[in-house]
């Protein structure tokens, strides 16, 4: 189906839900407020997500210069907030980053376990991103 760019930021807009970021446990040590700006900092990363629709014309967002136009069944490169609308409401799919995959994940550990450095194969939010990608996985 195709969509126009006004009624894709319609549909957007009229999202009577909003999407939680993350929730704390009462066990968890991090500061809360850290750990809230971390999580909405994480929202501008961007990630791979193959649309069900298309549009005509260039999404013009805040965060990212112009983004499109989509096509149905095309992966694209967009900030993580319009990835997760779009897939909570079926519009889209988020892919799996590579960084996510237990194989790179080992081999972050046995790095970051053999040297005092932390490993650059992981994004700078990745806890927060990986708890937003993997909540559906788990």
């Amino acid at each position: 189906s195709t969509f126009s760019s006004i009624s894709l930021y319609s549909c957007i807009m009229s999202s009577s839900a909003s999407i939680p970021i993350t929730t704390l446990s009462n066990n968890d040590t991090l500061d809360w407020k850290r750990h809230a700006s971390s999580a909405f900092l994480a929202g501008d990363e961007l990630v791979e997500c193959v649309p069900s629709f298309s549009t005509d014309m260039p999404l013009e967002l805040l965060s990212v210069v112009k983004l499109g136009p989509l096509r149905a069944g095309i992966p694209v490169s967009m900030p993580l907030w319009l990835a997760l609308l779009l897939e909570k409401r079926n519009l889209a799919n988020i892919s799996s980053p590579t960084w996510l995959s237990v194989d790179n994940l080992k081999a972050v550990l046995e790095w970051e376990q053999t040297r005092e450095t932390f490993s650059p194969a992981l994004p700078y939010y990745w806890q927060p991103l990986a708890r937003h990608l993997g909540k559906d996985e788990a």
